[in-house]
This record gives C-alpha cells, structure tokens and sequence, in this order.
C-alpha cells in the first residue's frame, strides 16, 4: 500500500508540475518574441502623430486647395436629392412663397408680390441648375466644404498645436509624408540619410529606436476629404523616447516586465522538465493501478464529455471560492484545498490513462482500440450500417426532411447569435444552400457509383473487343459482369506467367552482368594503387572500358528483346535487294574472319533477289548471326551462306562448325540468355538469337536452327 501511495503522490506530483509549468510558458511566451521597439510601437498614438499632418495641411489650406475636380460623383448626386427629387423641391419652393403672395396681392402691395415672386423664382432656378449643370453643383460643393474649414481651421490648428507640444515632450521622431514633407525634431537640417537618422535617436533617446508607419486619420471636418483623395495619406520614419520622459518610463517598466518574463520562461521550462523527468520515472514503474481500473471500461467519448464537465464545475467553484482564499475560517480552508488537491487527482488520472494508452501499457487499450470501443463509434457504425440496407426512396425521404428540418435549426441558431441583419442573411443563405448541395451530392453518388462501374465494364469490354450491352438494364449488367469474371481469370494466369518470365528475366540479368561489374570494381580498387605504373594503369583501364561496353551491350540487347516481346517496336518495310544486304553485312567482317581464317562460302541465285522487310532490323539479324560465327566459330573452318528462292519465301541459310561444344537443345538457343557452358565464358550476351527470332518472328517469317556434333546451322523463311 505505501508504494501504491508513493505512485498516486509521483503521478499528482509530476501533474501539478506540468500544468503549473503550461501555465507559465503560456503566460511569458510573448517575452521571447517582444523586442524593444515592439514597446515603443505599442505605447504610440497615431492620432499625435497624425496631428503633425493636419496642422501643416490646414496651415497652408485656402479657398483654392478644394476645386470642382475634387468632388466626386456620389457627392453630386447626394447634393442634389438631400432635399427631395426635383419636382418635390420645386412643390416645396412653391409652397413656401404660396400663403405670402397671396396676403401680398391681397394687400395690393404690387412691390412685395413682385420681390416675393423674384425671390422664389431664384430658388426654383436654382433647384433647376443643381439637376441640369454639373459643374456648378460642384463648385457649389467646394465653395461650401472650403467655407466649412476655413470656419474650424483655426480650432482644429490650435488643437493640434497644443498635441504636437506634448508630442515633443515626450518622443523624437523623424517622419516623411506621402508627399515628401519631413517632419522631425532632431535636427534644423532637412533630409537625411536613415543610419544618420537612427544614429541621432539613439544618441539622443533612450537608445532604442523604432520604424513608425501610420495613416493619417483626419479630423471630423477633412473625412470626406481624406475619403476622396487618390492617394492615402502615411507618414513613415523612426521614432524613440525622450530620456526622462513619460514614454521613457513606461519603456523602462515593459522591459523590467519582459526581461521578469524571460527569467518565469525558462523557470517555467525548468519545471516542465522536472515535471516530465517525474511523469517519465512514473510511466517506467511495473506497477498497474488497478484502483482506477473501473474508470477505463467507461467508453472514451463518455469519459471525455465527464472529463471537461468535471473540470469545469471545479473550475467555476474554485472561482466563486478564489474571494474567500483570505478567510481564517479553517473549514473553508480546508474545503478549499480539498477541492484543489481533487482537481489535480482528476487530472493526473486523465494524465495517466492517455500515456498508459500511448505507450501501451500492460492493462490499458491503445488509443485506436478506445475509440472503436466507444459509444460514438458503435452509434455512427450502426446508423450508417441501418442507412445503407434501406432503399434508396427511403433514404433519399431522409435527407430531403432532414434538410428541411436542420434548415430552420440553423436559422434560428445564426438569427439569434450573430449581429447585423446582412451578415446573418448572407451566413444563413451560405449554410442552407451548401446544406443542399450536399443532400443533392449525396442523392446522386449512388447513382453516379453505380454508373462508374458500368461505364468501367464497357470501356474494359471494348478494349478486349468483347460484346456488352449500352443500356443500364440489371440483365444486361449482370450478363457483361459474368464474361468480366472471365476475363479476369484468364488475366491473372497470365499475370502469373508474367511474374515468372520477371523471376526468370532478373536471375538471367543479375547472373550475366555479375561477371562484368566484377572485373570493373576488381580493378577499380586496383587503380587506386599509388605503385602502378603508367602501362600497368593503361591496361586496367583497358579492361574497365571494355567490361563497360559489354556491360552496355548486354543492357542494350536486354531493352531490344523486351521491346520486340511487348510489341513496342515499328517496322518500315520496303523492297530491299537481299544479295546486296548480305554482302554490304559481310564487308565489315572480311577482316575478322580473315583474322580467325573461316573461309566464307557463299551461294546466291543468279538474279536479284527482292524482298520487303525493313532493312535496318533485318541488317541487325545478319550483323548478330556474323557475329556469332566471328565469336564462337572454329579457326581454319569453311562458313557457307546460301540463299534460295522458294515460291513466296526466300530462304537464308548459314553453316559453320563451333569452336565451343554444344550441349543445349537446338531449340532453347532461342531462348533470353542462352548459351553452351563453355561459351559462357565469351563475351556474348546470350540475347542474340533472342533478338533475330524476335525480328524475324515480326516480319512473319521462321527461324530455326539445326545442331549436329559440332555443326551448327541457322536457317531464315522470310515471306517475299
């Protein structure tokens, strides 16, 4: 029991430390991030600065600073209809003049009626000007907007005088406007450089200088000024403290506070680390606590939604408790406390459970298991396994009422939490109509499935140039479904042949090209010998370089024989003469063969022959069948080549004795890589008659190949 107890007293431990240390690092994060200059930015008031603007616009404002051309439309239009449409403000004038003239004709005062009639026809006039001339509702504008400011230019200056003192009181800034003015009061020199800038803030400042970009925000008077305007109105510059100053104060305060900040930060990081140095012994101890066992076969959802209940009634508790924490009532004291140290227990065992879980400790489900064993995974499991065997009128009935229903849920949910009857208009329109969308995407994915894997069948049945059916009839659907089966039975038989032609294709490779790359790495290391002489290097090169070769060689004749087996090559036939062919063949080995003295002896038809065939692959044929007799024929024996025209076919046939025994069967000389053992030894490849056969085999002719003793013969029927 008393280790259990330690345990219980190490996890709450190691808990309360961790959250201790959360809150601390939460609480002085920003200190690391805050610079000095961020201080002086967030105690500046661009309003003050904004004065140094103002007041040098309106010192040099006039009658001619606002024209016509400064007047926008809108304004225009809002000058225009502020009293009424036209024919309102016409009845209007008429209206007003109307009880007066007539006391005037009654009186028989002819001059009042006519001044009377004058004065109303000057404002009927001018109410027909405002709807017919442009330009001058523009000037009339302007005329009223410059009289307006010039009536408050002297309040709005002598306010933003009085800013501008207290603003040298307490900062040193240079600033430049939008325009190019300056503004500064650090020096009776006008522009200057921003080192020599920043130079004389710090030496005159607090030390510490920060960039200062604002907008000018204009007074009441100068808003729809400021709004018309092109161009926005910022100042930008530098600007710092005035040692002894009340913004010097505050910077010294904020830096004491970041730099206390940065100290709690790395405490805060000290107790973290201890606090998971406790949790991490902790996790480490065989010991299962099966004291809070019964907690974990609640499901995780459950336990998860108890949890933050929990946590917040004990949260709001501690906080109507937190004014009485001065109290010398010893009960409440103790309650207080009581309620603390449970929070902390509550926490470490949510704590406990989740790491446990984590790291899969003996007694406790992984994360994945809790959740499949949850209660909100078995009803989402079960509603979507109900949802799916139900027909699909009934589940399309669903969605369209619970569209409908969820609908008005949203409305009055937005109506009665969001402000502005616009937003909620738009917010709610946005959520009912991709509410729709969805419905509409979950109607048609059925449908839409079910149309894929037909369409799929027939695209798949018409490469295979089987027959299938157009129509979506569940007959026709069937039918094609079942000859699909077949195909893909037969597909994977050959699948199959195909993985062991690849077992076989990679043994062959891996086998012919070891004998290579051995000679390379072999004398590659013997390169590296710094006692090598020149001849002794020259010739290791030698090798390397033509162990490369046929290395290349090989892959070559590999990628040519997979070609011709995919059916990846083109042929361009044409009527070639085969003696020709033959015999420029033939030139470039006349020395080769004098060289290993085979005697060539040829036998030709007296006339041309001609056949179509495309003549570099069938130069490749002739050129590999050469080759071979060069390599593998006996010294001192006759070759023969003999060509005989047979009706439709050309026959090409050549003899030689081999210099190597040949224990294969005639027939698997064909076959990828090949070749008596004693050959083996050669520099062949093993893929040659592979790829004559392939080349032949395209041009619809037959290869075949006779071996008897030593004797070997290769006869070509190609179609004329």
């Amino acid at each position: 029991m008393a280790i259990r107890s330690k345990n219980k007293l190490l996890l709450c431990l190691a808990t309360a430390l961790l959250l201790m240390s959360t809150v601390i690092l939460i609480r002085t994060a920003g200190a690391l991030t805050k610079k000095n200059s961020d201080i002086i930015t967030d105690y500046i008031s661009q309003e003050e600065f904004g004065s140094l603007y103002i007041e040098d616009f309106l010192s040099k404002f006039s009658s001619k600073t606002i024209t016509a051309a400064d007047i926008s439309d809108s304004q225009v239009e809002s000058y225009r209809y502020s009293f009424g449409d036209f024919e309102g403000q016409v009845n209007d004038v008429i209206g007003q003049y109307r009880l007066e003239i007539e006391r005037a004709q009654s009186a028989k005062n002819s001059d009042l009626e006519k001044e009377l009639t004058e004065e109303r026809q000057r404002k009927i006039n001018d109410v027909i000007e405002n709807f017919t001339d442009e330009k001058a509702v523009r000037e009339k504008i302007a005329t009223a907007k410059v009289d307006q400011i010039l009536s408050l230019r002297d309040e709005v200056i002598s306010h933003s005088t009085s800013t501008i003192n207290s603003l040298n009181n307490n900062y040193l800034y240079y600033l430049t406007s939008s325009e190019g003015k300056v503004f500064q009061n650090i020096s009776r020199r006008g522009q200057l450089p921003d080192l020599e800038i920043k130079r004389i803030l710090e030496k005159r400042g607090i030390g510490t200088v920060s960039p200062l970009k604002i907008g000018v925000a204009a007074p009441p008077e100068l808003e729809e000024i400021w709004w018309n305007s092109n161009e926005p109105r910022v100042l930008k510059g530098y600007v710092t403290f005035v040692k002894g100053s009340e913004g010097a104060d505050f910077f010294y305060d904020e830096l004491r506070l970041i730099n206390y900040g940065k100290v709690l930060f790395i405490l805060g990081l000290i107790v973290m680390t201890v606090g998971g140095i406790l949790l991490i012994f902790y996790m480490k101890l065989p010991l299962y606590d099966r004291t809070c066992h019964w907690l974990y076969k609640i499901p995780i959802d459950i336990r998860f939604l108890l949890s933050i209940w929990l946590t917040v009634i004990i949260s709001f508790t501690v906080a109507s408790l937190g004014k009485y924490l001065t109290t010398t009532d010893w009960r409440l004291a103790i309650a207080i406390f009581l309620i603390g140290y449970g929070s902390i227990i509550l926490v470490s065992i949510i704590v406990k459970g989740v790491i446990f879980s984590l790291v899969k400790k003996e007694g406790y489900q992984t994360i994945k298991d809790q959740f499949n064993n949850s209660a909100s995974y078995f009803l989402a499991k079960a509603a979507s396994l109900f949802f799916k065997k139900l027909p699909t009128y009934i589940q399309v009935t669903v969605l369209v009422f619970g569209t409908l229903i969820v609908i008005p849920i949203l409305y009055q949910f937005i109506y009665e939490n969001s402000v502005g009857s616009l937003f909620r208009k738009i917010t709610f329109l946005s959520l009912a109509i991709g509410l729709l969308i969805i419905v509409i995407l979950l109607l048609t994915y059925r449908e839409n499935k079910i149309r894929q894997v037909i369409e799929q069948v027939n695209k798949i049945m018409t490469i295979y140039q089987k027959k299938h059916h157009t129509k979506y009839a569940l007959t026709e659907v069937i039918t094609d479904l079942s000859e699909l089966e077949r195909m893909v039975s037969e597909t994977v038989i050959m699948n199959e042949r195909t993985e062991e032609l690849k077992t076989e294709l990679l043994t062959n490779v891996s086998h012919d090209l070891r004998t290579p790359l051995t000679s390379i790495i072999s004398y590659g290391d013997l390169l590296t010998d710094q006692t090598l002489s020149n001849k002794e290097r020259d010739e290791y090169l030698a090798i390397i370089n033509k162990q490369s070769q046929r290395m290349k060689q090989l892959i070559d004749d590999l990628f040519e024989v997979t070609k011709m087996n995919n059916g990846n090559v083109t042929l361009h036939i044409k009527e070639i003469n085969l003696q020709q062919l033959l015999r420029q063949t033939l030139g470039e080995y006349e020395e080769e063969m004098a060289e290993k003295q085979l005697h060539l002896i040829t036998n030709f038809p007296n006339v041309a022959t001609t056949i179509k065939v495309d003549g570099d692959k069938m130069w490749r044929v002739f050129d590999n069948l050469f080759g071979n007799v060069i390599k593998y024929g006996l010294p001192g024996t006759r070759v023969y080549l003999k060509v005989t025209e047979q009706v439709g076919t050309v026959m090409i046939q050549i003899k030689n004795i081999s210099r190597y025994e040949l224990n294969e069967e005639a027939s698997s000389l064909v076959e990828r890589f090949t070749r008596g053992d004693e050959a083996r030894q050669s520099e062949g490849s093993g893929l040659g008659l592979a790829i004559i056969n392939g080349i032949v085999t395209l041009h619809k002719g037959q290869l075949t190949i006779d071996v008897d003793g030593d004797m070997f013969k290769v006869t070509i029927i190609l179609p004329k």
